[in-house]
């Protein structure tokens, strides 16, 4: 199955979703670690949201548990925060000092 991971910081979205394929038995866990070895961001420093609500957090103790069984299906997208507000970065910096610097003109 194809899953989009959109990486947010608060309300401010970090860069562009991230395509991943998985198997209908992959874990939390799992997908944590293709971001990883996608982004070198550290799975400890990752909060996976089914939306926008802050209610729909995946709790760190259900990592362990199948995507199907938080209903995660073909086409789904994932929001992914920093555990601490601004603990990693989706782009290099000079990708944001660019945005700062388009969104002005």
């Amino acid at each position: 199955m194809r899953v989009s991971i959109t990486p947010f910081n608060g309300g401010w979205k970090m860069g562009d979703s991230l395509e991943v394929e998985l198997d209908e038995q992959s874990t939390v866990r799992d997908l944590a670690a293709i971001v990883h070895d996608m982004k070198d961001i550290d799975p400890s420093r990752m909060s996976f949201f089914l939306d926008a609500d802050e209610a729909s957090a995946i709790p760190p103790d259900g990592w362990d548990c199948l995507l199907c069984e938080y209903k995660v299906t073909d086409g789904s997208v994932l929001r992914l925060e920093p555990s601490n507000s601004g603990c990693w970065l989706w782009h290099e910096i000079e990708y944001y000092k660019e945005e700062v610097l388009r969104q002005m003109v």
